[in-house]
C-alpha cells in the first residue's frame, strides 16, 4: 500500500453500536474523515427495538438513565420524548409470593418512608445500613475502595446484611447485573446508584431504537451495513467477502468477544453475560404502577418484570390504545452449558406463583436470548492503563472499556475519537482513565 493511499484513507470504525456512533459523532466534530462498517442490517448494537404485530418491542428489557453525563452531552432528550418509570420499585413480601410492596423515592413521594415502615420490611437497623451507602458514594470513599472489589464484599463491609438489603437491594442489583453472585465490582454499583439517585429512569416514546437512530442522523460520514469484518491491521480492514477497506487508523467498536478475537487481546474466562427476555400481552394490569418489580432470587430465573405499556402507551398499536391490553416485559437469567438457553418452563412456573392463574391467559408475544447482553470483564480488565490505543493506529471502544452501560458506551466512543486525534497531533491525552466519564 502506498504512502499516498495511507494518507488519503479514512478512519475505519468497525461496529455501529452506541460506541461506534459516538466515535463517529466526535470524529465529525474533529473534522476527521471516516467510514463506519456494521455487520448487521441496523445500527444500535444491543440497544434497539423491533415491531411485532405493530407492538414496539425493545430487544430485552432496556431503560435509560436521564442523569447519564454522556447522554446529556450527545443526545437530544426532548426529541427522544422520554417517558419515565415510577420513581420506586416493587419488592416481594417475605410470607406470600403474591404479596408485593411498592417502595417509593421519598424525595418524590413524601409519604414513602411511613409506607415503607408500615410494610415491616425495614426497621431501625435497615435505615442505619442504608445510610452507610451515602458516604460510600462519596468521591473520597471511591478512591479508598479498590475498583475491582466485588459488590457482595462491599455490601458486607458496610454491614449490609439486613432484610432491606436482602429483600430490596440485592434482587435489584441482580436484575441490573444479570447475576446472583454480585461479583460485579463495587465501582460499578456505586456508579449505578449515583445515577439512579441523580435522575429518573426512562424509555423513549417510540422505543429504545430512537437512541441509535438519533445518533445516526447526527453523523456525516459513510455508513455501510452488512459488512462483516474478518481481520484488521493498522492500515487495512478485511471483510468476510474477501474485499478490503484501506484505513488511516482503525477504531474497533464491536462487542467484547469479537474484539477479543480480532485483536487477540488474550482475555480468558467468561467475557460477557447473557440474558433472556419475554414479552406478554395481558388483559389485566399485573402491576398497579409503572415501576419495575424485582422478585426474590429464591423463586426462579426471573430478574425483572415491568408493564412497559404503562410507562409508554405508545408501545401499543394505535388500535389497542384505550383497550384492556397491557404489554409486560420479563427478563431472566439463562441456562444451559453455554448459558444461552431460555428457561421457558421455569419462567412460566415462577410467573404463575407470583400472579396466580391469570398468567395462563397471558399471550406470549416475543421471547429470546441476548447472548452478550452485558460484559463481565470491563474497564481496566480490558484496557489496564485506560488508553484506548491498544496498538499503533488501532483503537478500541465499547462499554466494556469503561462501564457496562449506555453512558460507558457513549463515553468510550468519544474517548477513542479524541485519543486518535491526540495521537495524530502527538499531544497530551485529553482523558484521564476514570470510570464513567
Amino acid at each position: 500500500m502506498s504512502a499516498q493511499l495511507d494518507r488519503d484513507a479514512p478512519v475505519v470504525i468497525v461496529g455501529g453500536g452506541l460506541a461506534g456512533l459516538a466515535c463517529a459523532n466526535q470524529l465529525d466534530k474533529l473534522k476527521i474523515e471516516y467510514v463506519l462498517l456494521e455487520s448487521t442490517n441496523r445500527l444500535g448494537g444491543r440497544v434497539g427495538s423491533e415491531k411485532i404485530d405493530n407492538f414496539t418491542i425493545d430487544i430485552g428489557f432496556q431503560s435509560y438513565q436521564e442523569s447519564y453525563p454522556e447522554g446529556r452531552r450527545i443526545l437530544d432528550s426532548v426529541s427522544l420524548e422520554l417517558t419515565r418509570f415510577y420513581r420506586g420499585i416493587y419488592v416481594q413480601g417475605e410470607s406470600d409470593k403474591q404479596t408485593r410492596f411498592l417502595l417509593s423515592d421519598p424525595r418524590q413521594y413524601p409519604g414513602a418512608v411511613a409506607e415503607l415502615l408500615a410494610t415491616k420490611l425495614v426497621g431501625a437497623s435497615d435505615i442505619i445500613c442504608f445510610l452507610k451507602l451515602i458516604p460510600a458514594l462519596s468521591t473520597r470513599a471511591r478512591r479508598r475502595l479498590a475498583l475491582n472489589k466485588p459488590t457482595k464484599e462491599f455490601l458486607a463491609d458496610i454491614g449490609a446484611n439486613s432484610s432491606l438489603f436482602k429483600t430490596v437491594i440485592e434482587p435489584f442489583l441482580s436484575g441490573v447485573f444479570i447475576e446472583d453472585e454480585l461479583e460485579t465490582p463495587a465501582s460499578m454499583t456505586k456508579f449505578l446508584l449515583e445515577r439512579l439517585y441523580s435522575g429518573p429512569t426512562s424509555i423513549p416514546l417510540s422505543g429504545m431504537q430512537m437512541i441509535p437512530d438519533q445518533l445516526a442522523k447526527q453523523i456525516k460520514g459513510e455508513v455501510r451495513l452488512g459488512q462483516r469484518v474478518s481481520s484488521i491491521s493498522k492500515k487495512i480492514v478485511k471483510l468476510d467477502d474477501g474485499s478490503a477497506v484501506p484505513a488511516s487508523e482503525v477504531v474497533l467498536a464491536t462487542e467484547l468477544s469479537t474484539a477479543n478475537d480480532l485483536l487477540r487481546l488474550g482475555l480468558t474466562g467468561q467475557l460477557s453475560k447473557s440474558v433472556g427476555y419475554f414479552y406478554f400481552l395481558s388483559e389485566r394490569r399485573p402491576l398497579e404502577h409503572p415501576a419495575v418489580f424485582t422478585p426474590s432470587r429464591k423463586l426462579g430465573p426471573i430478574l425483572t418484570i415491568a408493564t412497559i405499556s404503562d410507562v409508554a402507551q405508545s408501545y401499543l398499536p394505535k388500535s389497542s390504545k384505550g383497550s384492556d391490553v397491557h404489554l409486560v416485559s420479563v427478563s431472566t437469567l439463562t441456562t444451559g452449558d453455554n448459558g444461552r438457553q431460555l428457561p421457558v418452563e421455569e419462567t412460566y412456573r415462577e410467573l404463575a406463583s407470583l400472579f396466580g392463574p391469570e398468567v395462563a391467559e397471558w399471550r406470549e408475544l416475543a421471547a429470546g436470548v441476548i447472548p452478550d447482553a452485558l460484559p463481565k470483564q470491563f474497564g481496566r480488565a480490558v484496557i489496564p492503563n485506560g488508553n484506548p490505543e491498544i496498538a499503533d493506529g488501532i483503537f478500541i471502544c465499547g462499554d466494556y472499556t469503561d462501564t457496562p452501560s449506555i453512558n460507558g458506551a457513549l463515553f468510550s466512543g468519544r474517548r477513542a475519537a479524541i485519543a486518535l486525534a491526540d495521537q495524530r497531533s502527538s499531544s497530551t491525552s485529553h482523558f484521564s482513565p476514570l470510570i464513567g466519564g
